[in-house]
């Protein structure tokens, strides 16, 4: 049998019942104190705090005041923060470039926004213009770019000229909105602006000094006047030829979108109209041109094109109009390219120049006396009663004397001007102009002796003046092929050849460098390692075997490593 279970009488469970509700409401009394005191408490805190917040924001305030500038912008400057996080986690973008070489596309837009970023930041304002930046500070640039972005080495030039364009802007705009409109109030601008905070205030104190100034305001005011004589503003804003080209190559034909083109686009608005009736009107000239070049009335080449004549001014150097930044003048309209001469091309087109203008001058000069003289004689054969003085006889005419025969007259003339002739180009070649065009090798000139002394003239490829002297030319090659090394004998960087100008001078220049003993003047051919420093380098012109390549430069005797035995200048090298 199961156990009996006794049921508890209703007493006991009314007991119960009483016992719980008595605990229950002396439980919720003691919570009502408790949270009655907390609140009471809590309440005169957050009041104190209260105060308390409001007393540093007023001092917060005043303090700012007294600290920052002028606030002006809603949004705060740009920062491309989303680069930077990209930046942190390794992730670069890959930049598009059109044909002209610009960059296009939203990494490009992106790119050239985050170059004003770095451009602003890492370059203080107080530096007086761009040249006057240090490389470093345009190399951490560069740096800055390349983690962002995928680019190639040459791609450099292209980002520090933007660089220095937007780090231009950048100051500009600061002249024109914070400095010259409060110049009457210093002491508002006497703080760098809230806007831009990464900016030193010391180099803010001194940009500010710089804009003030007597010489700033003057020239402010002459390129306002510059300015203001732009006929022809576009409307591209951001955007660029460039993204106007990649706009438009939409719906357009690459054919038709010529610098012409771009250029009246570049000034239309959103429904093709003009605001300025001037650029109206040179629209519809623009394409007059083009409509008679298309029915081959008007020809054009190079520069010289439709919008060159529809503006009716040459192109200058610098941006292309129409064309945009980044884009050179010799690669968008073809032009040939100058062909580099060696020392030696440069120097016999100079000498054979100058000769062949010394000869014309002694020879029209002698015309002149022989036809004086004919005529003196056809006066007195007809009995010509008119009278002329007898030219004064020149040192030729001494020479050759009267009597001969005109032919002989002639040869000794001829061989009196070639007598001449070389004390004439002793005396000019230092003043012939530097030549570029090229040229084909002749023989040395006979009794013309080429000295090489460098002055820092540029002819060719080397800077470089050569003194006449008589004698023979005796700049000679004494090894057919050397390796030059940098080092130890092992280390080969570039292949050349050992040239000796005048082996009995002791007093050789290189680059107006004296050769210096236990050195030999090498013309580099070929370079194994581009890079390779110079033992004796040129500042800022010739650095490495790349950049010293068909130039003479010294190199130590011992690092040259002939292929064969052979002896110079009395002395034995043992070869490899």
């Amino acid at each position: 049998m199961a156990p009996s279970t006794r049921r508890p009488s209703s007493q006991a469970v009314a007991m119960a019942k009483r016992m719980r509700e008595i605990q229950l409401r002396g439980t919720r009394s003691s919570n009502t104190k408790r949270s009655n005191g907390a609140t009471s408490r809590g309440t005169s805190v957050q009041a104190a705090s209260k105060l308390s917040l409001k007393r540093q924001k007023r001092l917060k305030g005043k303090r700012a005041m007294k600290r920052e500038g002028l606030k002006l912008l809603k949004r705060g400057c740009v920062t491309m923060s989303r680069i930077v996080r990209r930046k942190i986690i390794g992730k670069r973008m890959t930049v598009q470039f059109n044909q002209k070489g610009q960059p296009i596309g939203k990494a490009g837009k992106e790119m050239q926004s985050y170059i004003g970023v770095l451009a602003r930041k890492k370059v203080p304002i107080s530096i007086p213009t761009w040249k006057d930046v240090l490389v470093e500070q345009k190399n951490k640039i560069w740096e800055g770019i390349k983690l962002s972005f995928l680019l190639r080495p040459e791609h450099k030039r292209m980002v520090l000229i933007s660089a220095g364009a937007k780090w231009r802007e950048f100051k500009s705009h600061l002249t024109t909105r914070y400095i010259l409109p409060h110049r009457d109030n210093l002491e508002i601008i006497e703080s760098r602006p809230e806007d831009y905070l990464f900016i030193n205030q010391d180099d803010w104190e001194i940009f500010v000094q710089d804009r003030l100034s007597d010489s700033f305001l003057e020239l402010h005011e002459k390129q306002k006047r510059k300015r203001a004589l732009s006929k022809y503003p576009h409307r591209l804003s951001r955007k660029g030829y460039a993204g106007l080209e990649e706009e438009l190559s939409a719906t357009m034909d690459e054919a038709e979108l010529d610098r012409a083109t771009m250029w009246i686009k570049a000034r239309q608005d959103k429904n093709g109209g003009f605001k300025d009736p001037l650029v109206e009107e040179k629209a519809k000239e623009i394409a007059d041109l083009k409509k008679k070049e298309a029915e081959g009335e008007l020809s054009t080449s190079g520069s010289d094109d439709v919008l060159t004549l529809a503006l009716g001014n040459p192109e200058h150097t610098g941006i292309i109009r129409g064309v945009g930044a980044n884009v050179r003048q010799a690669a968008y309209f073809n032009l040939p390219k100058r062909r580099k001469q060696s020392v030696e091309q440069s120097l016999r087109l100079s000498v054979q120049k100058i000769m062949e203008q010394e000869r014309e001058k002694i020879l029209a000069k002698e015309r002149a006396i022989w036809e004086e003289r004919l005529k003196t004689l056809e006066a007195r054969v007809l009995m010509n009663p008119m009278v002329t003085e007898s030219p004064k006889d020149s040192t030729i005419d001494r020479e050759v004397g009267s009597g001969q025969g005109s032919s002989n007259m002639h040869e000794k003339a001829a061989n009196a001007i070639e007598k001449q002739i070389p004390s004439t180009v002793r005396k000019s070649l230092d003043l012939e102009p530097h030549v570029e065009e090229p040229v084909e090798v002749v023989n040395p000139i006979d009794g013309v002796n080429l000295n090489a002394i460098e002055k820092g003239q540029p002819i060719g490829l080397v800077v470089v003046d050569l003194e006449i002297q008589e004698g023979e030319f005796q700049a000679q090659t004494i090894g057919k092929e050397c390796h030059l090394a940098l080092g130890s004998t092992d280390n080969v960087v570039a292949i050349a050849t050992v040239i000796e100008v005048n082996n009995e001078n002791n007093s050789q220049l290189i680059h107006g460098v004296p050769l210096g003993e236990g050195n030999m003047r090498v013309s580099i051919v070929r370079s194994l390692v581009d890079e390779a420093k110079l033992p004796f380098p040129i500042e800022n012109e010739i650095m490495t075997v790349r950049d010293a390549i068909g130039t003479y430069v010294a190199w130590p005797k011992n690092l040259i490593v002939f292929p064969v035995e052979f002896q110079v200048t009395n002395t034995t090298y043992n070869l490899i």
